[in-house]
């Protein structure tokens, strides 16, 4: 007994036709046919009728049918996680914001859906730091205020994680390079980027200064 076997078996029954079933497989019918006989002689019963109005399936045929779905229905998942192109996976966890939901959809339409998955999760702050630390998603997003930071500080602690204050280097050619401190707004028409030092953080972001003065996070 093969896949293949079973494959045709599945087909057949779904078509009621040795002819279309055929068609569908691109194999000839007497190739087909003379699979099934095979199978059939193999597992020792008839799986099918055959007339002149089509293919049915016999009682034995229905019990055998029962278990080939079942048997061809694994194969199909091993095939999808081990032999098929894996996608990459995209997650962000968050807290309910609605501007979080349409920045999401807006960037998943800049990509490539045929390449990679994305996938959104909106659930409690604790969850949030529990999927970014597990890695079940790439961005968390939070709100910390001077009500709850306390809170979040012990839970990033807890999950080592670790805040830096923001700070830009200039080459020798800036033009605000003298100037001290020289305010954020002189940075606002200039890229970004933002980056970790974790050895397994993801690819450095290209982004922009806000037009406030404020580095966006």
């Amino acid at each position: 007994m093969t896949l293949q076997q079973i494959r045709y078996c599945l087909t057949i029954a779904q078509t009621g036709s040795m002819n279309r079933a055929a068609e569908q497989l691109y194999v000839t019918q007497p190739a087909l046919t003379g699979a099934i006989q095979e199978l059939e002689q193999e597992v020792g019963v008839t799986i099918f009728n055959r007339t002149n109005r089509g293919v049915t399936l016999t009682n034995d045929g229905r019990r055998f049918l029962h278990y080939a779905r079942q048997v061809y229905q694994q194969y199909e998942l091993m095939e999808q996680e081990y032999l098929r192109p894996k996608k990459r996976i995209f997650g962000v966890s968050t807290q309910h914001y609605s501007f979080v939901t349409k920045a999401f959809v807006e960037t998943v339409r800049q990509f490539d859906a045929t390449r990679f998955e994305y996938a959104i999760r909106e659930t409690r702050t604790i969850d949030v730091i529990h999927d970014v630390a597990q890695r079940r998603s790439d961005i968390g997003i939070l709100f910390r205020s001077k009500h709850n930071r306390t809170v979040l500080n012990k839970l990033f602690a807890e999950t080592r994680w670790w805040s830096a204050a923001p700070m830009c280097t200039c080459g020798r050619g800036t033009p605000w390079r003298k100037t001290s401190p020289s305010p954020w707004t002189n940075y606002a028409p200039i890229p970004a980027c933002a980056s970790s030092r974790e050895t397994r953080a993801p690819p450095i972001l290209p982004r922009k200064f806000s037009r406030n003065g404020n580095i966006p996070r």
